[in-house]
């Protein structure tokens, strides 16, 4: 910032023990991004951040302000190790908010389950008895019925 430049602020005080009247600029950037957030929430919208930090149960999320996104809900099955995840930029749509805290509850899971849906269909509309296809095993399981 430079002397003559337009800023938006927050009004804290109207006035101060000396007079003066409050303000804060980090505070009205926050109240910016926090409202942005809220009507993508509220519109159902699809919500990007960085992933900045892992904490007690999950990840710190940067999407305009600190968000946080718990580790059951990052995928389908909860991840072991949140290390990867730090410095990557995902996606998520955000189904709780909370005016009050500092945090944003942003629930990758399930739009990881919407895209999955979506390109399963995909995949076996493309599928014909007959195809021979490439995939990579992740499960062993004995089907063989127990009498």
């Amino acid at each position: 910032m430079k002397v003559g430049d337009l800023i938006d602020v927050l009004i804290e005080k109207l006035e101060n023990k000396e007079g003066t009247v409050v303000l804060s600029h980090e505070k009205a950037e926050f109240k910016k991004n926090w409202d942005n957030i809220l009507s993508i929430c509220n519109e159902g919208g699809i919500i990007k951040g960085k992933v900045t930090a892992i904490v007690k149960g999950g990840l710190v999320v940067n999407v305009g302000v600190e968000a946080f996104l718990p580790a059951s809900q990052i995928d389908v099955i909860t991840p072991k190790n949140l290390a990867g995840f730090v410095g990557n930029t995902y996606e998520s749509r955000s189904s709780k908010s909370t005016r009050n805290a500092r945090t944003s509850f942003c629930p990758a899971r399930e739009l990881i389950e919407s895209e999955r849906t979506t390109k399963r269909a995909k995949i076996l509309g493309e599928m014909t008895p007959g195809d021979i296809r490439k995939g990579t095993v992740k499960n062993i399981t004995d089907f063989r019925r127990v009498h």
